[in-house]
């Protein structure tokens, strides 16, 4: 989740479940703000009525934390982190490193086509606008020539040589 002040990336800092709800599953989290230590809270629904086996994860290996900047918060705004979901994962399941992108359909590679057939058209039409004005101001532009040529006296024979 991102943070409405700043744009940073929000960490949960608390889950409660809530016990007003006629229906298990609601939870109240607690969101604090990496960048500015902005608190937020939103109810969330989660399926907590299902059961889920909890399976213990065995880490491959160690690696030390580095430490990272913090910034101070008030105390006020301060709220204790309480684990109250454990996650389960099976460790042997191989991951796919491969995006999947869903292949259009007809139907959208259809609309696509006609979008761009659409432009097409519309960049043709603008460019015959165009064409059309240069060549309105080509033939005005003779005709003032034109017209000059024709204003001009003829040479008259005594000025000749």
């Amino acid at each position: 989740m991102l943070c409405l002040a700043c744009g940073a990336e929000m960490r949960l800092v608390q889950v409660a479940k809530d016990a007003t709800m006629f229906v298990p599953g609601y939870e109240h989290h607690t969101w604090q703000c990496s960048s500015c230590s902005t608190v937020e809270q939103r109810m969330t629904f989660t399926r907590g009525g299902t059961p889920t086996p909890t399976v213990p994860l065995e880490p491959a290996q160690t690696v030390p934390a580095e430490p990272t900047q913090t910034v101070p918060v008030e105390p006020t705004q301060a709220v204790p982190v309480e684990p109250t979901q454990t996650v389960s994962a099976e460790p042997t399941q191989p991951v796919s490193t491969e995006p999947t992108h869903p292949e259009p359909t007809a139907l959208q590679t259809n609309t696509w086509a006609k979008a761009l057939e659409k432009l097409r058209r519309f960049e043709e039409r603008a460019m015959a606008v165009k064409e059309a004005a240069r060549e309105t101001e080509r033939r005005a532009q003779f005709n003032r020539d034109w017209d000059n040529l024709r204003s001009v006296p003829p040479p008259s024979a005594s000025t000749l040589p």
